[in-house]
């Protein structure tokens, strides 16, 4: 009897085996069977959704805009294509700087563009590579010696940096820094302009923000792709659309609320229609997330609203003037103007050097981009042939128009995020964490290395994904070895 005892138990603890391999094997064939909502579909979520719903999960993804894309959104003026948010690939690769992960490997959009065939135009190589020509609100080109005031804070923000603190502002590090020396002309006020000027070119048009909200410590510390930048001259929308081939997408279904607390996930629409899943990944903007337009229950540990608090959310606003013809330099990339007491209509591209179309693009930031959003299209636009008019006298009228107001979209509140005086690089990989498994965030705003950027976002969706099928495995991993106990010790 002992020994038959001792045959028959190895014999079903092979079988349980074999039943667990059975099991492993068809979970890693198929991954995922689980019921997966996506939140956004922007960049990240439509990322996060189409590997989810390539690795077997079930995926619906809920979208508030009647339209796919997020802060991606392509429109034309005239007869030309352009895009109001995203606008460049940053960077087509290969390679990341500081990023092995990356090594030889394409931007992750860039990527996207060549498997689906999708023409891209090189603008330059890197910045460093392009033509600016410099203008102040005293009329025509600036007299002064912007390159000079440029290497200055080249030359000095790696020093200051060392001396900040997370409360520090970019505008802080300055305060005292004699930026303009060896320039000046003992014009106090010129001298304050030109630096102003200079914090916004070099950081507060990247990150969409003014250098008083700015961390002086966390500015440039984030990554890039290594390569040239690319625009698309059929729109930035085909990436958007790309990814959601063969995907659930329902637009027009406005997220209020998401129901946590019971082992499955209930997401509750504005017209009060709920669904139900076993996972929820959140991808909407930053902003939305601050503006608490979705109630969550429980509510999101503390945490996490206070990294959500601190970081910031950018604001940019684009205008596109289209003209009968040429009246500024063709030649020229960047057309940049010093104002007088503020940076607005700082930026201003050249779209005919890549489109030989005469239309210029014209950026504000920050508290000036605020300041526009409540104004109507007639006294933006009145203010903006001013600048143009004070830069090239000659300039004529416009024939047609579209300008981006991305504070009123219902949808964003907001152009990227920044790390905000009082961050850290901590706060974005807080907010990316999941919770109990179940919630999981995703977004441009959750991914320190690429912030504000849409490869950002693009990469912050896959992670969310690639994060949801490992617990998804580990799970069930845990589950075949609690039944393989069972049938050990039940004999």
């Amino acid at each position: 009897m002992r020994q038959q005892i001792r045959y028959t138990l190895p014999r079903l603890s092979l079988v349980a085996l074999m039943l667990a391999s059975q099991q492993l094997n068809s979970v890693y064939a198929y991954a995922c069977k689980e019921k997966i909502i996506v939140i956004g579909a922007g960049v990240s979520g439509l990322a996060a959704a189409k590997k989810l719903h390539d690795e077997g999960c079930d995926v619906t993804v809920l979208e508030g805009r009647d339209r796919l894309g997020g802060r991606i959104f392509t429109s034309q003026v005239g007869d030309l294509t352009i895009d109001m948010g995203a606008s460049w690939i940053h960077g087509i690769g290969k390679g990341a700087d500081g990023l092995k992960e990356w090594e030889n490997k394409y931007n992750p959009l860039y990527q996207v563009t060549l498997d689906n065939k999708i023409t891209t135009l090189a603008t330059w190589q890197d910045e460093g590579d392009t033509e600016s020509l410099y203008f102040w609100y005293k009329g025509g080109e600036t007299t002064y010696d912007v390159g000079t005031v440029f290497k200055n804070f080249e030359n000095s923000l790696e020093d200051l940096q060392e001396e900040a603190d997370i409360n520090t502002s970019l505008k802080d590090l300055y305060s005292k820094y004699d930026l303009t020396k060896k320039t000046s002309k003992g014009d106090a006020k010129v001298d304050q302009n030109i630096k102003d000027y200079t914090l916004a070119y070099f950081y507060g048009f990247e990150y969409a923000a003014d250098a008083d909200q700015l961390s002086g410590k966390y500015i440039d510390n984030d990554s890039y792709f290594f390569g040239p930048e690319h625009i698309f001259p059929d729109g930035y929308i085909q990436i958007p659309k790309a990814l959601a081939k063969n995907l659930n997408v329902i637009l027009n279904q406005k997220v209020t609320k998401i129901d946590y607390s019971k082992d499955s996930v209930n997401v509750i629409t504005e017209n009060g229609k709920v669904y139900e899943a076993d996972r929820v990944v959140v991808t909407v903007p930053l902003a939305i997330l601050k503006s608490n337009m979705i109630t969550f229950t429980p509510q999101l540990p503390k945490s996490k609203q206070d990294s959500i608090e601190k970081m910031g959310a950018g604001l940019m606003d684009k205008l596109y003037l289209e003209f009968e013809d040429v009246f500024w330099d063709e030649e020229a990339d960047w057309l940049d103007y010093i104002s007088d007491g503020n940076v607005k209509w700082g930026i201003t591209l050249n779209y005919y050097k890549y489109t030989k179309k005469p239309v210029l693009l014209m950026f504000n930031i920050g508290k000036d981009a605020r300041e526009f959003a409540e104004m109507s299209d007639e006294d933006v636009i009145k203010q903006a042939m001013e600048t143009l008019r004070t830069m090239y006298p000659k300039a004529t009228d416009y024939v047609a128009y579209k300008r981006s107001n991305w504070s009123h979209d219902e949808f964003a509140r907001q152009a990227y995020s920044f790390v905000k005086i009082g961050a850290t690089k901590k706060d974005p990989l807080n907010i990316a964490s999941d919770i109990d498994k179940k919630i999981y965030f995703a977004g441009e705003h959750t991914n320190f290395n690429f912030l504000g950027s849409a490869h950002g976002a693009y990469i912050s969706g896959t992670d969310a994904a690639s994060k949801i099928i490992e617990d998804y495995n580990s799970n069930f991993e845990q589950s075949l070895v609690s039944n393989f106990m069972y049938l050990r010790f039940a004999f």
